[in-house]
């Protein structure tokens, strides 16, 4: 039964499973958070060459190959550059890549550990295209079913370190990554780790996804709503968990949704194939099924293919096709056969020969006499070619040779679609809240996006044959209310609405509720600010973006040239840094091939001037937040493009659990004696005037601090009712490869890697996890750095976060301002004062550096300033904590100097 576990956690993401159950059961469940984070080929300069090369050195090393892991090996002339380095316990949770120009043959190579032979040694070719065991569908895919993105879902457990390089440059990467807890022992990925798992929950799209369908309450109800109407449409009592919910609107014209795969030839030669008609009508018209791929051609307005038509050998004219476009590449073109050439036959011989503009693509032809279809042949399709004696020379090499997408549909069914998935409105009440936890229109909320209706499966989200489906787990405990309301002009009518409810399962304290984030934004050309998608404050997972936008004209390098930037409490530097919009919904190039939908990622809607609908969930890699995250996307390659903007974000959210307790400038001489900082005297003062990556790559900021080569030490405070402690350091990113050991009290929590440089943006923040068991009780820690790598580490400031319970904070009756409550002097002889002008009743304890409990007040009222002597004490240093029913509100550091 142990190993079985083992084998679980480490085949499903390191997710910590309730009960073993599904990706969706598990995502409420907030226990066990750890440290996710991004590498990428971003651009350091902030602007928009988001790639490797020799002339952009967007990556984290380059090495001579043969001497990645083994420095002693033989070199070749063929350098590896290293796209992501990792320092375990850790597990990559998403790869996404994409050469340009497009090279198969580029070679990936997985480093773990410290070996010299990579235990992955493929191409591109050979990982995604062949999709060969282990890296296969659906958890694997390539720019075919991902409209232009190649990625993994597989999840990579990293036990010491791993080191991933291509030996070939132009190369566009992310790598997500999950710091786990450092005290988690995993063995690092091989070839023969069961994906069983992720691979059943990624083949749920479309279906009932969980376990519990025979144990859910199923009710259903018919809803009517008019214009301007809120509509209470569910309500329900007691400790429950709503499992599902789906709609059916049949007010939605669904003509244009269905999906169309379909197979041709682009060609440069001439075609020929017979078709049957009536050679008595007065019309003979052949109709096309047209691909108008617009192939990464920005001039696609101006492009056009024609032929030249012969019926029977004699000349029926010039077909020329036009309306090439960036959305919907299916659409119908038409060619009146003179009736000339046709009157009195029943069959005739067709010739479609190439004369000028883009190759000549079909991949069904109709024939349509007055009105009435007489013959149609499917192109690729083998009997279908034989049938009508089809013959094609000259055909061209053309990825869009074989494409899954829809026809336009005319704008009033758009205008109408659109009136109801973006103007109704629905919203859920958990536990007596007056603000909805959730609020979104409904295009948004099942991730169909608003622009149009259209069929999609993910596996939390879709619309399968009208049926729209939410099947996100949304527990609450005592009462839970739902509403539609209708802000369109359309009345809703007979519109049913299924609702499934379970018993809840879930612990209360470990537990979040479903929120959702709705925002709506223009961004103009001279707007230097990111798109702010979410802005969300305390402990949670992030689980899922969907995202509606356009601009006013199709131009080049648009929009979706924006990196998404994600910040994590209150880290200065982006833990994600991405680099162009579709390359988070795990697409490129502009959605390559337009829209597709998959388990976890797609587009749904495309239309006229970049108009884009895009879903990405974070099921298999959620982002987790102790207490804040900052989601931003840039407008444009350095937010200098059009955008309008809608979005709708997916997290699960309880009380922050992350508390501030101490903060250390390095570089600043009270500072470092209050917490009696030191290193050796081979450290070298640097002071920099610098800037934080991502938005504000731009203002430069002050900071000084050292450079070690060896160690440095210090003491910290923290609360002793802890749950872990996180290190928040800033340093001098323009130094490569940072890394050193992590000591607390002695012992040895782990290896701390800063991989990489920034010599534009010098200013990063990261986080370093240290685990409860070194932590537990203790109100001092002292940590100690020991330098690891051939470079100096650099420390200019850090703070020092207590992780507790989220109940300890909930129930805090009166809350202390930092701004407000001050401590003063905190380098004193004797006295130390204590004063906030609003804080009416506390208890207020003076703790040496021992942990021992020297002197304590209750009941005091800080309105009137508390002076304390210190003068019976020793030299040293002292804690003062002051809290309400045993639970700590704030700490601060003392130094006593006699």
């Amino acid at each position: 039964m142990r190993r079985r576990l083992i084998c679980l956690l480490m085949v499903s993401a390191f997710i910590s499973q309730l009960n073993a159950q599904t990706l969706l059961q598990d995502l409420p469940v907030l226990k066990n958070k750890s440290i996710s984070f991004l590498q990428s080929t971003y651009d350091r300069t902030g602007l928009n060459d988001d790639r490797i090369s020799p002339e952009f050195k967007n990556y984290y090393d380059v090495i001579p190959q043969g001497k990645v892991n083994n420095p002693g090996g033989t070199a070749t002339n063929k350098k590896e550059y290293v796209i992501c380095q990792v320092q375990g316990p850790a597990v990559v949770e998403r790869l996404w890549m994409i050469t340009f120009p497009l090279n198969f043959d580029a070679r990936i190579r997985f480093y773990f550990d410290g070996e010299a032979i990579p235990r992955v040694n493929k191409t591109f070719n050979e990982l995604f295209l062949q999709q060969s065991a282990p890296f296969i569908k659906p958890l694997v895919q390539n720019l075919y079913e991902s409209s232009g993105g190649f990625w993994s879902y597989i999840q990579m457990p990293v036990a010491q370190s791993l080191i991933v390089t291509i030996d070939t440059a132009a190369l566009f990467g992310q790598f997500g990554v999950r710091q786990l807890p450092r005290d988690t022992v995993v063995q690092s990925w091989t070839a023969t780790q069961n994906n069983s798992y992720l691979t059943n929950e990624f083949n749920k799209s479309g279906t009932y996804p969980k376990t519990n369908f025979a144990l859910t309450t199923k009710d259903s109800s018919v809803v009517a709503v008019l214009p301007s109407q809120t509509v209470q449409v569910f309500s329900n009592s007691g400790s429950n968990v709503i499992e599902g919910i789906q709609l059916q609107l049949p007010q939605l014209d669904y003509m244009y949704s269905d999906f169309i795969k379909d197979k041709g030839n682009f060609h440069k030669g001439t075609s020929k194939f017979t078709m049957q008609i009536n050679g008595n009508a007065d019309s003979v018209l052949l109709i096309k099924r047209s691909n108008k791929c617009y192939h990464l051609d920005f001039n696609f307005r101006s492009l056009a293919e024609n032929a030249v038509m012969k019926v029977d050998n004699l000349n029926a004219g010039t077909w020329r096709n036009t309306g090439y476009r960036t959305y919907r590449y299916w659409k119908n073109d038409t060619f009146r056969i003179p009736k000339a050439l046709y009157q009195g036959k029943n069959q005739i011989t067709i010739q479609a020969q190439y004369s000028s503009g883009e190759p000549w693509n079909e991949s069904y032809y109709w024939i349509s006499c007055n009105n009435i279809l007489t013959d149609s042949f499917d192109v690729g399709t083998g009997s279908s070619e034989t049938t009508h004696a089809y013959s094609v020379t000259n055909v061209q090499v053309n990825l869009y040779s074989e494409i899954n997408n829809r026809y336009d549909a005319p704008k009033p069914v758009k205008q109408k679609n659109r009136q109801l998935l973006d103007s109704v409105y629905l919203r859920i009440y958990f536990d007596n809240e007056t603000t909805p936890s959730i609020s979104a229109p409904l295009g948004l909320f099942f991730a169909t996006g608003v622009n149009d209706v259209t069929y999609m499966r993910s596996i939390p989200c879709g619309n399968i044959n009208g049926w729209f489906y939410n099947y996100f787990s949304m527990p609450y405990w005592q009462n839970v209310k739902m509403e539609l309301e209708n802000k369109s002009s359309v009345p809703v009518s007979s519109a049913i609405l299924k609702v499934l409810t379970a018993a809840n399962p879930y612990d209360r304290k470990e537990t979040g509720y479903l929120k959702t984030v709705l925002r709506k934004e223009t961004k103009g050309f001279s707007d230097k600010s990111d798109y702010l998608v979410a802005d969300v404050s305390g402990s949670g997972k992030y689980v899922g973006t969907v995202i509606e936008a356009d601009q006013n004209n199709d131009t080049a390098f648009c929009w979706l040239e924006g990196d998404e930037r994600i910040y994590v409490d209150d880290a200065g530097s982006p833990v994600f840094y991405g680099t162009g919009t579709e390359d988070y919904f795990n697409s490129t190039f502009y959605f390559f091939f337009d829209e597709y939908s998959l388990a976890q990622n797609g587009t749904t809607n495309s239309d006229d001037f970049y108009h884009k609908s895009m879903y990405r969930f974070h099921l298999t890699d959620p982002i987790y937040f102790e207490k804040h995250l900052r989601f931003q996307i840039e407008h444009g390659d350095f937010n200098n493009k059009l955008g309008n903007y809608q979005s709708l974000s997916f997290f699960y959210l309880q009380s922050t659990t992350c508390v501030l307790t101490d903060s250390l400038d390095v570089g600043n001489t009270n500072s470092e004696l209050l917490h009696q900082y030191a290193a050796s005297n081979a450290k070298i003062f640097i002071s920099k005037n610098a800037s934080f990556e991502g938005d504000p790559y731009l203002s430069l900021l002050s900071q000084d601090g050292y450079a070690i080569s060896d160690s440095s030490v210090f003491k910290v405070a923290i609360r002793p009712d802890n749950k872990g402690v996180r290190l928040l350091r800033t340093y001098d990113y323009s130094i490569k490869n940072q890394q050193a050991k992590v000591y607390v009290d002695d012992s040895l929590v782990g290896v701390w890697l800063n991989a990489g440089l920034n010599t534009t943006s010098q200013l990063r923040e990261e986080y370093f996890d240290i685990p409860q068991k070194y932590t537990n009780g203790k109100s001092t820690l002292k940590i100690m750095i020991v330098n690891h790598s051939t470079s100096n580490w650099t420390e200019l400031f850090y703070k020092v976060y207590t992780i507790v319970d989220s109940s300890v904070l909930s129930s805090v009756k009166q809350t202390v301002s930092s701004n407000l409550f001050r401590v003063f002097p905190t380098v004193t002889d004797d006295f130390v004062t204590l004063q906030d002008r609003d804080m009416r009743s506390a208890s207020v304890r003076i703790v040496n550096a021992l942990g021992k409990v020297v002197r304590e007040f209750t009941s005091v009222d800080f309105r009137n300033p508390l002076r304390i002597s210190l003068s019976e004490y020793p030299s040293g240093i002292y804690f003062i904590t002051i809290s309400q029913e045993d639970k700590i509100l704030k700490t601060e550091k003392v130094l006593l100097i006699h």
